[in-house]
């Protein structure tokens, strides 16, 4: 699989998608459908230095796709970028023992207290910087950015929806219908992206995004 090669989950069923599989070299994902929503919630595992990896917003997940992860490069911990997508973190932590880590910014607003944290333009494990993304509807979300690679990715601020494209999330935030204001501020808060040099978006929901990138994002965040 060459490094860019655009993933095609519309050839997979539900029950594939579950089970981890391998989206990019040395990054897996699996995922849950919300029918509610009718779209693809996802979690990443990411190798980094030789046998080693780390999780991002881990979902709900059971025996079997725990079972599948296990031959996978061994987690050395646990990342969330946003407390929005707390998720199964702690099954996870539990399940590999090892720590969760979240913005500074964010930790406050998680449901149990992380191990650690971190700031703005840290490096995290594999040398992944943290891009924290201001005025978003959750305070403290951040991005993860591997400027090697030239990948992205990041929770609930944008959503690999339609099928190789990108959007906001829907007009709906925690059932309050989101204001005009606050679109308007998150898609300024996105602008910082911009000044990224991104080959591919791995998004918390939706599908990732491999192909004209850049111009995508600027339409997201430049559309009024």
């Amino acid at each position: 699989m060459t490094q860019y090669q655009h993933y095609q989950p519309m050839h997979m069923t539900l029950h594939e998608r579950c089970f981890p599989h391998r989206v990019m070299e040395n990054i897996w994902i699996w995922s849950v459908h919300s029918e509610k929503r009718n779209i693809h919630f996802n979690s990443y595992l990411i190798q980094t230095e030789g046998s080693q990896s780390f999780i991002v917003n881990p979902v709900a997940a059971g025996p079997e796709v725990l079972d599948g992860i296990t031959p996978l490069p061994k987690p050395a911990c646990i990342v969330l970028t946003t407390a929005a997508y707390e998720r199964e973190a702690m099954q996870f932590k539990e399940r590999f023992n090892i720590p969760i880590m979240i913005s500074e910014a964010a930790a406050s607003r998680l449901s149990f207290r992380p191990d650690s944290t971190f700031n703005d333009a840290d490096v995290l494990p594999g040398g992944w910087q943290a891009i924290l993304l201001p005025d978003q509807d959750t305070p403290g979300e951040c991005a993860l950015y591997q400027p090697d690679r030239k990948i992205l990715i990041i929770g609930e601020a944008l959503v690999g929806k339609p099928f190789q494209f990108l959007s906001l999330p829907a007009d709906m935030h925690d059932g309050i219908r989101r204001s005009a204001a606050s679109i308007h501020n998150a898609r300024q808060g996105l602008r910082r992206l911009l000044d990224l040099d991104i080959r591919a978006i791995l998004p918390g929901s939706g599908d990732p995004v491999m192909q004209n990138v850049h111009s995508l994002l600027k339409d997201v965040i430049e559309t009024h």
